[in-house]
């Protein structure tokens, strides 16, 4: 029983009183400078207690020789470890190991850590690993002496030799040379005179609207065994309805072709059941023409086509000085294997796209997240410091960027490893930080920027003067990190103090300001969308993700109208807003079509639509400017009329009894006047 109760004492941490009197039994005299009271053996393998005894002797032998000589010792091989040493157990503390970056042209210290159980022969167990007792709190102890220096890293297992870069923060000014940015020229065609389709055209042209056409009618026929017969200009009616669905807000479907509710546009172009067949047979890829090896490689496989025609027209747009990368979420809530919740999102679940974008909200360049196997990612950087996911998704959309670039990002995506890489593209990045990914800075604390008040900033700088990080105070301290800008200028911010009750000047660096002035153009874009969002429940995720990019589309379509519309010096007031380019782009795809509609007979109900009484035929509404000019079907036809009408061209005030036979109106046909000619050129 006494052996056993020995075994256990070895089996927790010992005290230091403990650890005198067990000195003190063993004639060994403790030094009272050196300090290492713990002792304890490994948790993964209990000694024997026959060993106890043996194991005991060894461990107060290793102790003496660590009091008498802590620096200068030999190893098992009667090699002498001085000061001088290179031992990674022992360095040279006065002249620590460095390595010259030649990068960055600083200095950085590189810590070597030994291989496993190196160490632990040379603290006099053969091999065997400490535990927690001997390798955590003496280390700790060591470190507050002096004697082994300060790392923000642990050894893992099996890392071998492996280094850690420990950075230096002692710069003066930050070193800001980049290239200099060269605007693209824009080679895309004139856009003067283009109505709003022709804009969204610019994304999904006719040749995709085939390919959905030519897909949709392999699926419905494979799946049911009937044929769909879907045309072009169905399939157009399809998507400009489903458009216009969500500029009008009906909470369910079925109401638009109600009896009471129905909107005669949608109706008229397409029946309810023929509309819910092809929402239900959406296709743009042919499932069997796909490999197992491509669907395990592109978990996208499905609606590839849609992203590479979208991504086509995106990277066409000439690029600007300032850029910014951020989330954007596609909400679905359904099943998909890739879908993603992100917290503090107006829609936190559904599938996550990073996203270029400029500062005005336009998409440049997107990449949609697939899972940690995203394949389409910059590949991980070897060394010490890790991208991570974001950083790996802002070097992917840095592809497209010309050198020159600014490019802004929030506290997700900051890194330095992040930021040297991109400056060896030549593109500056700046963006929030968390402060646990910029270690050893010896930044103010918060508490001591706050007491100093609103306005207060520290700033420190890498020692090869290529990264600067600051932390400022605001409503809260943030931390913020650059390559390209610092502190000065700085420019004065109007802020609310609840103490005066009034507005104050508050110092505002230039980091922040450029970042608030750049920053948030992806959030802008998502705004737009939620306005307008194409929102009707489906368990589908390739519908919602069709829905989205059309809706992205319109967006991206409707900011390039109204810059056109600016620089041709458009009254405001006769550029429309996207509420009205929304819906006028989705009329353009519903009626362009010249063959017969077809038309609902019956209501939502079952019940036949009660049909409209003889009598005089109202007023018929003047087209649309774009239809009047548009095909060559615009006919002028004579008809037999006791009275002659009102000729609606709007110089004329005369009467005729000619009318074209597409646009329904009676336009004169004079020798004199040729309204019919007037009103379509």
């Amino acid at each position: 029983m006494a052996e056993r109760k020995k075994s256990k004492l070895f089996e927790r941490h010992l005290t230091d009183e403990e650890l005198l009197e067990l000195l003190d039994n063993s004639d060994i005299e403790l030094d009272d400078t050196d300090a290492d009271p713990t002792f304890t053996l490994s948790d993964e393998e209990e000694p024997d207690v026959d060993e106890a005894e043996d194991q005991e002797e060894e461990d107060i032998q290793f102790t003496q020789a660590a009091i008498n000589n802590p620096i200068n010792s030999e190893d098992e091989q009667g090699n002498e470890l001085n000061q001088n040493s290179d031992d990674p157990l022992f360095p040279n503390l006065d002249n620590p190991i460095t390595n010259e970056n030649q990068e960055g042209g600083g200095d950085e210290e590189i810590i070597h850590i030994p291989e496993e159980g190196q160490g632990d022969q040379r603290r006099g167990v053969r091999g065997r690993r400490r535990g927690r007792g001997r390798g955590q709190q003496s280390r700790g102890l060591d470190r507050q002496a002096g004697r082994i220096p300060q790392t923000t890293h642990r050894r893992g297992r099996g890392r071998g030799n492996a280094t850690r870069r420990v950075e230096k923060w002692s710069g003066r000014n930050l070193n800001s040379n980049f290239p200099q940015f060269i605007p693209p020229v824009d080679e895309r065609c004139s856009r003067e005179g283009w109505n709003p389709l022709k804009y969204f055209l610019e994304y999904f042209d006719d040749n995709f609207f085939n390919l959905m056409v030519e897909q949709t009618n392999i699926y419905f026929h494979l799946s049911t065994g009937r044929e769909l017969k879907a045309t072009l200009h169905e399939m157009k009616a399809f998507v400009g309805i489903s458009m216009l669905m969500s500029t009008l807000g009906y909470p369910r479907i079925r109401l638009y072709w109600d009896s009471f509710f129905r909107v005669d546009l949608i109706a008229n172009a397409m029946t309810r059941d023929r509309y819910f067949q092809f929402r239900a047979a959406i296709h743009v890829v042919n499932n069997n023409d796909v490999t197992a090896e491509a669907k395990a490689h592109d978990k996208l496989w499905k609606v590839r086509p849609i992203i590479d025609r979208f991504q086509s027209t995106v990277l066409k747009i000439p690029r600007e000085a300032e850029a910014s990368i951020d989330e954007q979420m596609i909400p679905f809530t359904g099943h998909v294997a890739f879908r993603q919740f992100v917290p503090r999102k107006p829609n936190p679940t559904g599938l996550k796209n990073y996203v270029l974008s400029s500062k005005q909200g336009l998409i440049l360049d997107f990449e949609v997240y697939q899972g940690k196997s995203t394949t389409r990612l910059v590949p991980e950087v070897g060394g010490p410091l890790k991208l991570g996911t974001g950083g790996q998704a802002v070097l992917r959309l840095a592809e497209t960027c010309p050198p020159g670039t600014h490019l802004y990002f929030d506290r997700f995506f900051t890194g330095i490893a992040l930021l040297d890489a991109l400056k060896l593209k030549g593109i500056s990045g700046t963006g929030t930080a968390m402060k646990q990914r910029f270690p050893n800075t010896n930044l103010k604390s918060d508490a001591e920027l706050t007491a100093e008040g609103r306005g207060a900033c520290d700033v420190v700088v890498r020692d090869d003067e290529s990264v600067l990080l600051l932390k400022w105070v605001d409503n809260k301290t943030i931390t913020m990190a650059s390559t390209a800008h610092g502190k000065a200028p700085l420019s004065l911010a109007k802020r609310y103090s609840r103490a005066e009750k009034q507005y104050v000047n508050v110092e505002m660096p230039s980091i922040v300001k450029q970042y608030n002035t750049n920053m948030g153009g992806v959030d802008l874009h998502n705004r737009m969308i939620a306005h307008y969002r194409s929102y009707h429940r489906t368990k589908k995720w390739t519908v919602r993700f069709f829905e989205h990019f059309c809706d992205m589309a319109c967006v991206n379509s409707w900011l390039t109208y109204r810059e056109d519309s600016m620089k041709a010096a458009v009254p405001k007031n006769s550029i429309m807003d996207l509420h009205f380019f929304k819906m006028r782009t989705a009329q353009l795809l519903i009626q362009d079509k010249n063959e017969p509609v077809f038309d609902s007979e019956t209501d939502s109900d079952g019940e036949p639509r009660a049909k409209r009484k003889a009598g005089r035929p109202g007023n018929v509404s003047l087209p649309l400017p774009e239809k009047r000019s548009q095909g060559a079907l615009h006919l002028p036809q004579a008809i037999d009329l006791k009275d002659a009408q009102r000729c609606r061209n709007p110089s004329c005030t005369g009467k005729t009894r000619i009318k074209c036979a597409e646009c329904n109106v009676y336009l004169c046909v004079l020798k004199d006047r040729n309204c019919f000619y007037d009103f379509h050129k």
